[in-house]
């Protein structure tokens, strides 16, 4: 039995680099389109016509990207007197074929993209820079409804070697184009990953870009400090939503915004959440796993440095800040187990293999809740427990080696409820870059009834306990992935429990008076201190099974903590356990 049991059947570094890369790809659009627009410009002086001024676009696109992109458009049109250039269903192809030849070749790219642009238009264009020096600028620059597909077939090679695309320099048809503020509305963007055995999409919608002070420049090297070419901007997207055809889990996320003045990232009700139920959940695994249900309805990532995101793949954040999120937990003893090596997967572990650069200086949680559910193989019922009103602050959770040489600890201090009532705080201190997962945890508790633990006593383990007064609880507990050691004081009294068995017949838990009798009068200390004597304290040893997670560890340290306490003899807690 394990407590909140880390191990993810999905990949959690996955999915974060997919989220990192799909971010950066709106700016894709802006380029693409942008290109399009520097062409119409350009090819107006050179033809007197439309039909001319079309087939000009497309020879320019196909010139510019070796022919592995042809453009369709249905009108374009220029209008010197009111300085605008209008277009309208642009269609940027792929030639699948020809990257895949030059990907052989070692050259180009893994990846492809499609895009579909129903209206854009310049205004406020400037001809007399681009007849002086090849210079096109406007006061606006609009695409509305857009639509960009990207896609990332398994079997395109994955590098491009640079002394093969050396290309001869050409004088460019355009050296500078430049738009003071560029605006595109109503975006959707489909980013495809094809695998050897399955597709995954992940969705953005509704979506609105909006640059300003915009410069892009061909033969010149992007700026390192600009964002998509451009002095400041800003990206919101309606919906996220990501799907595979054999994924086991969902994700959702109805508003996504990020400006770079304010250097912050806000995420509304993200929900991570299997694509199936509990029972079918199962049914398809086969084996004992934990089914995840993640709902956090504000997350806002503060003093973002978007340039090492965008430049070196880092994610680096001051605050991050989350509020009323929800994670439910359920684990089902009736399968068999799974056999897997849990080994590796302690918090600090999984960040240490993230695949990609992390530092999230302090990570502020609000109002939060976890709930553990567990389905007993002695009852098959569920019991569960419930942490709410969480609240605290994560420090220094890094992966990035020059960050782990000034600070090695990872320190989360929450407070909240235990089961609604309890007051309880923890203290967790993560070694950071450990390779065995080093940990310590203390905590406290006050104030626990017996009704808030009688549900899951009955479920897990055929024991109601009838009466119970626990003034608090102190635990130290110290480990790693291999073993760890516990020091516990419990204060109670009253203690008085029914033990029970199931009837065959009729299914329903039935208790066993004379088992009970001698539980409560002979096994078990009634009170702790008991009067006249001092305090008991208890200690715990667990040697951790390779197929536990680091809370299962956790959960059987406090376990044979409270069972020693209570114990009157170490053969009364073999029988506990």
């Amino acid at each position: 039995m394990g407590l909140l049991p880390c191990r993810h059947d999905f990949n959690i570094s996955v999915q974060v680099q997919k989220m990192r890369r799909t971010m950066r790809k709106p700016l894709l659009i802006t380029v693409a389109a942008i290109l399009i627009a520097a062409t119409a410009a350009t090819a107006w002086f050179s033809y007197s016509y439309d039909d001319n001024l079309k087939l000009s676009i497309a020879k320019w696109v196909t010139e510019a990207t070796d022919s592995t992109y042809r453009v369709e458009i249905g009108d374009a049109q220029l209008n010197i007197v009111n300085r605008e250039i209008t277009a309208t269903n642009i269609r940027l192809i792929p030639d699948v074929q020809r990257m895949q030849a030059m990907q052989k070749q070692g050259m180009g790219e893994d990846i492809y993209y499609e895009l579909t642009i129903p209206s854009l238009t310049a205004t406020g264009v400037n001809w007399a820079g681009y007849i002086s020096r090849k210079q096109l600028s406007c006061k606006k620059l609009m695409l509305d409804k857009a639509q960009l597909t990207i896609t990332r077939p398994h079997d395109f090679q994955l590098y491009v070697d640079t002394a093969k695309t050396a290309k001869v320099e050409e004088q460019p048809l355009l050296k500078k184009l430049h738009a003071d503020e560029l605006s595109i509305t109503n975006v959707n963007v489909i980013n495809r990953y094809i695998s050897a055995t399955d597709t995954s999409y992940l969705y953005l919608d509704n979506g609105n870009v909006v640059l300003t002070d915009w410069t892009y420049e061909p033969r010149e090297k992007r700026d390192p400090e600009s964002f998509a070419f451009a002095e400041n901007g800003k990206i919101a997207f309606g919906s996220i939503r990501q799907t595979a055809g054999k994924s086991l889990y969902k994700i959702n996320c109805r508003d996504i915004s990020f400006s770079t003045q304010d250097k912050t990232v806000t995420l509304k009700n993200l929900m991570i959440e299997p694509t199936m139920s509990n029972d079918s959940f199962y049914s398809y695994v086969g084996k004992r796993t934990e089914i995840f249900r993640v709902r956090v309805p504000e997350l806002t990532l503060g003093g973002i440095s978007w340039q090492k995101l965008v430049n070196d793949g880092e994610l680096r954040v001051h605050n991050t800040f989350i509020k009323n999120a929800a994670m439910d937990v359920h684990f089902s003893m009736l399968l068999p187990s799974s056999g897997v090596n849990k080994g590796g997967q302690f918090p600090q572990q999984l960040l240490q293999n993230a695949g990609m650069p992390i530092e999230l200086k302090n990570v502020m949680v609000e109002n939060s809740v976890v709930t553990y559910t567990e389905v007993s193989k002695l009852t098959n019922k569920p019991g569960s427990i419930a942490f709410s009103e969480i609240n605290g602050i994560i420090r220094n959770v890094t992966n990035i080696p020059e960050q782990l040489k000034a600070n090695k600890w990872a320190v989360a201090d929450l407070k909240g409820k235990f089961n609604k009532e309890s007051d309880l705080k923890a203290n967790f201190v993560f070694y950071l870059g450990d390779s065995t997962g080093k940990f310590q945890v203390d905590g406290y508790a006050k104030n626990i009834r017996a009704a808030q633990v009688n549900e899951v006593a009955q479920a897990l383990a055929l024991a109601e306990i009838k009466s119970l007064d626990i003034d608090s609880v102190d635990i130290k507990i110290r480990g790693n992935e291999n073993s760890s050691t516990g020091d516990f004081t419990i204060l109670y009294n009253d203690l008085k429990v029914g033990l029970q068995k199931i009837n065959k017949e009729t299914g329903k838990a039935e208790t066993k008076a004379v088992s009970s009798f001698v539980a409560n009068h002979a096994l078990l200390h009634r009170e702790n201190p008991e009067p006249g004597k001092p305090v008991r304290t208890a200690s715990s040893i667990v040697n951790r099974s390779p197929k536990a997670g680091f809370f299962n560890i956790i959960w059987k340290n406090i376990f044979q903590g409270a069972a020693n306490t209570a114990a009157r003899n170490e053969e009364v807690v073999k029988l506990m356990d």
